[in-house]
């Protein structure tokens, strides 16, 4: 049977799935730290100079683009100190939201159990993140920083073409709907049945809407945020 331990150290299945607590923070670790060398792959060998040349070379100066290039060479380090950051935070609202659908739900269960789930889970994204410098790789020659830096995976976007969306706001939700989320949304829901007395279906129905609302109102927030700059 499976249950959720009452350990406050350790999440068990029938399959031997766990993580002790202490290895919470070393697999928040590897998934930071692989976040942080997918970043630099991606900046030597997509987003070098030559493509910054060959998206700019028709609208700026030379000068121009060295000076881009000169100041992301000073501030190289910030992307790489924000990644644990931006980590913990993406972990913590997907934890937050499916907790919420757990109270509305009236079902128990430790929010520490959740946030180690949803951890887990989190190697989806990893596989994305593959993917998405793997396509862009093999397609450098047709590359620009203008039809990268909207692309995704899966996404409604990459389907559409930033090309073809005029409003600067929909482009973050378009790359957001994306086959990696609902991938995403349906490792947590297996994961967690595995841990509970609670069926696949029964756990879907509780991280779906939650974390999904949670996901509509980020969105929601991002493309009000960039209207109203743009």
């Amino acid at each position: 049977m499976n249950t959720f331990t009452n350990s406050d150290t350790t999440i068990v299945n029938e399959q031997g799935l766990f993580i002790k607590r202490p290895l919470f923070w070393i697999v928040f670790l590897i998934f930071s730290a692989t976040y942080i060398v997918l970043s630099w792959l991606s900046q030597q060998f997509v987003y070098n100079e030559s493509l910054y040349f060959r998206s700019y070379s028709g609208t700026l100066t030379n000068q121009t683009i060295e000076g881009i290039l000169g100041f992301q060479s000073r501030f190289w380090w910030t992307g790489y100190v924000i990644t644990p950051i931006l980590l913990s935070f993406k972990i913590l609202f997907a934890s937050i939201c499916i907790s919420i659908g757990y109270v509305l739900s009236g079902i128990e269960v430790k929010f520490k159990q959740i946030l180690k789930i949803v951890l887990l889970s989190e190697i989806v994204f990893i596989v994305a993140q593959v993917s998405l410098i793997a396509i862009l790789f093999a397609h450098l020659d047709e590359v620009t920083l203008q039809n990268a830096s909207g692309f995704f995976p899966l996404s409604a976007l990459s389907l559409i073409g930033i090309e073809n969306v005029n409003a600067q706001w929909a482009i973050y939700p378009l790359q957001t709907f994306n086959l990696f989320e609902l991938f995403y949304m349906l490792t947590i829901a297996w994961l967690l049945s595995k841990n509970s007395k609670q069926s696949f279906t029964d756990i879907l129905n509780i991280v779906l809407p939650s974390y999904g609302l949670g996901l509509l109102l980020w969105i929601t927030l991002v493309a009000f945020l960039v209207f109203q700059i743009s």
